[in-house]
């Protein structure tokens, strides 16, 4: 027996963020004249180091940070003039190559006026004059910074305001070294290049220095190049070169020997089984949902085709050769339509689905342009389409500092029409090191998806992750096949053999087009219930190659859970610094609350690939756990925002996934788990907290969707979750909707029924 999930429906409260107390230092740190008259000295060579240069546009200078760097530690009155703050002129963030991996140190890219760099320059004389004519040993502390920022300059005068000081005494703290940037990657062949936002656009930019370049080789700041014009730019303005990678720019099937193994392996191959093996019969198409895919053209042969379960649309161009993998996408939509029926050991219990097959190429290459145009038109014509399956790749690793054009097209994407994209964790060809992803599964806001066995471990084509060095892709995993025990697909004449993450993306796409188009789930909630459902109540952290893990196989044990679980999902938007609901009535039990519990959350920011590895621009926070004073105690012991709570930017990331689009927090078990302690009421709470990188927009993110998903499990096998409904909907004020299996199926079945009128 099993317990129906819960969407819960309430009132949440938001609360503004307080206004931050003026510029300080560290206790117990210390800035020194010697400190300022270092960075002044770099500000005086960066300007030097520009010089005249070949393009005109404003300085394009880096900072280097004494380690990642939050947004409240990040230099705001240095490499500006008036009441601007600097954070409004950054172009570009990484980190430091040569920084060691563990401590990484921030290098953010602002692009400033000329006139910025001298008013730099006369601020830091300044500020030396003042330390050299009234501090002792030409240095001043927090607590003789605080005494100016609180009351003045009180025994002497200063040429610039108190804050003005406070700020740049602030900012040198935290930097390490002021510079151009005057090195690029040395690069032969082809290159796929971003330039920095300066304002002028990239055409006209490259015009100035003698390069043309046809519209269709740009999009936004990023151009395809040819080696001489590459060398070109590199030797006459290096400083515009955010990011260049060569080889990025090709799309296609997976590489020959990973997936298609019956076109490339005898002894998989099989001849005689595949033969032997009798098409699965199917009823014809009615009015099932629709799921969109963006492959290689289908074949039309196959079995499926002519009951009215696939409308394809050739996307190539007329003269487009055939390649050797022209069966792929046609695999990969037989498993979105009927993969059950070919593997009856994966019956999910999704039913089937129609598809709209949008053929991208013939089995060949495609290049990043081609691709980005055609996906976006392709999602633009078909917005009544939810969710995408891609299982096109790149077999070179994904850059490190930024996220690859295709992908951050997609996380565009799913924002601007409300889609959600599953995609191939892309596969490797058996080196002796594993391999990072490729493009485009280093999307942040897709379902990455990579593949394991049927025991559960990563399959020989594995490959891995973070992304930017941060974001856990891929985010689950699914059975992809073996070399010794594949997956099935229908190929244009035939049942084959396949293996590869292409073939595992599919079978999660089925679940998402279950739960958005049956289930009615946001894109929010289906990510949200499907990492929670593969995670459970793992204790490790994600993994590198599995990500949160893998679902189970049936759909109902997503939906529904054991009956000693309580599994509820709160959605809603975000508009304020802190959106909240102190009043979860978890059940209790002899005074105490006798239960583990879980929580996820997901939500899809705006992204920008300008900004490297500081890529998502608004965070939010996760709090959730039992009410303690005026807070609550969060289950990860979260203390981001608490007053008072003082923590590096870096453990912020690494202890609570900081700036991460997926929170999960669980109860860590050690040895006996006892029943919890009420504190100060009898409630459990949920806060998120929203931050975002620009200082100037703190509105960037508002409206934004989120879900969370809770699992409670009783610590005594008592099912308890009528209790909970009970006291949800008649003592608190929530709308108690249950998630159950037959009811969706008959809901949806009913809804879908041909309706003849009487003449």
């Amino acid at each position: 027996m099993s317990n129906d999930s819960l969407e819960l429906r309430g009132t949440f409260h938001r609360k503004g963020a307080t206004a931050p107390g003026p510029p300080t230092l560290p206790a117990g740190a210390s800035v020194t004249s010697e400190m300022l008259e270092i960075i002044r000295d770099k500000v005086l060579r960066a300007i030097e180091d520009w010089g005249t240069p070949k393009v005109s546009v404003d300085p394009i200078v880096s900072v280097r940070y004494i380690r990642v760097a939050a947004k409240s530690n990040r230099i705001r009155k240095l490499l500006t003039k008036g009441s601007e703050d600097a954070s409004d002129h950054i172009v570009g963030a990484k980190f430091d190559p040569k920084s060691d991996p563990k401590s990484p140190k921030h290098i953010i890219t602002y692009c400033v006026p000329k006139s910025a760099l001298n008013k730099t320059v006369e601020i830091l004389g300044f500020c030396i004059e003042i330390l050299d004519a009234h501090f002792e040993n030409r240095r001043i502390g927090k607590e003789q910074l605080d005494i100016i920022t609180r009351e003045g300059f009180v025994k002497y005068k200063a040429p610039i305001p108190k804050t003005t000081f406070a700020q740049v005494v602030r900012d040198v703290y935290f930097i390490e070294d002021v510079f151009i940037e005057d090195t690029a990657p040395e690069i032969m062949e082809e290159s796929f290049v971003t330039l920095y936002k300066t304002g002028i656009e990239t055409k006209s930019l490259l015009k100035q220095l003698g390069i043309e370049v046809a519209d269709d080789l740009i999009i936004g700041e990023t151009v395809r190049l040819y080696p001489n014009d590459y060398l070109h730019l590199k030797q006459n303005a290096p400083f515009l070169i955010s990011m260049s990678t060569e080889d990025l720019s090709q799309y296609g099937p997976p590489i020959k020997g990973d997936e298609d193994p019956e076109e490339s392996d005898p002894e998989v191959q099989g001849t005689n089984d595949v033969e032997s093996y009798v098409f699965p019969s199917i009823p014809q198409a009615n009015s099932e949902p629709w799921v969109g895919v963006i492959d290689t053209v289908f074949g039309r042969n196959a079995y499926f085709y002519n009951y009215g379960w696939v409308e394809d649309e050739d996307y190539t161009a007329p003269d487009t050769p055939e390649g050797q993998s022209i069966c792929h996408g046609t695999q990969v939509t037989s498993i979105i339509v009927d993969g059950p029926s070919l593997n009856p050991g994966l019956q999910d219990g999704c039913g089937r689905f129609r598809v709209k097959h949008f053929g991208v190429s013939k089995g060949g290459k495609i290049s990043t342009f081609t691709l980005m145009r055609r996906i976006r038109d392709i999602v633009m014509a078909n917005s009544s389409i939810k969710v995408w399956n891609i299982s096109l790749g790149t077999p070179n690793e994904c850059p490190e500092h930024a996220i690859s054009p295709v992908a951050a097209m997609l996380d565009e994407l799913q924002r601007e029409y409300d889609v959600l994209f599953i995609v191939a964790g892309t596969n490797g060809s058996n080196e002796k090191v594993m391999k990072r992803i490729g493009a485009p599964a280093d999307s942040i806001n897709s379902i990455v998806v990579s593949a394991v066995d049927r025991d559960g471990a990563p399959t020989e084509y594995s490959r891995k992750g973070p992304v930017l060095h941060f974001f856990h892709k891929p985010d689950i995993a699914y059975y992809g096949g073996t070399k010794d025990d594949p997956l099935f697909a229908a190929a244009p004449y035939a049942i084959t053999r396949v293996k590869g993450t292409s073939y595992a993306a599919p079978w999660i796409t089925r679940k998402a087009a279950y739960l958005i188009y049956k289930a009615n789930r946001t894109k929010e909630e289906t990510k949200a219930l499907l990492i929670d459902a593969a995670f459970g109540w793992g204790e490790k952290p994600p993994s590198l190659v599995k990500g949160y893990g893998v679902p189970p196989i049936n759909i109902r044990d997503i939906i529904e859970t054991s009956n000693d679980e309580i599994r509820f999902i709160i959605s809603g938007t975000i508009d304020a610094y802190e959106t909240y609901n102190y009043k979860i009535p978890v059940p209790l039990h002899d005074g105490k609350y006798p239960f583990k519990a879980r929580a996820t959350l997901c939500y899809f920011p705006e992204c920008q690939r300008s900004q490297g590895v500081d890529y998502t621009s608004t965070e939010i926070d996760l709090h959730f756990g039992r009410l303690k004073g005026n807070g609550l105690k969060s289950l990860d012991k979260n203390i981001q925002g608490d007053e008072g709570a003082q923590l590096y930017e870096s453990d912020a990331r690494k202890l609570f996934r900081k700036w991460d689009n997926v929170k999960h927090i669980a109860d860590k078990f050690k040895g006996r788990f006892a029943p919890r302690k009420v504190y100060d009421s009898q409630y459990w709470g949920l806060m998120l907290r929203k931050k975002e990188r620009s200082n100037s927009n703190n509105q960037a993110g508002n409206g934004m969707p989120f879900s969370v998903v809770v699992t409670l499990k009783e610590m005594f096998g008592k099912n308890r979750l009528e209790e909970f409904i009970y006291r949800c909907s008649l003592e608190e004020g929530w709308l108690v909707k249950r998630i159950n299996v037959e009811t969706i199926n008959e809901i949806y079945a009913a809804a879908n029924v041909d309706i003849e009128f009487d003449e």
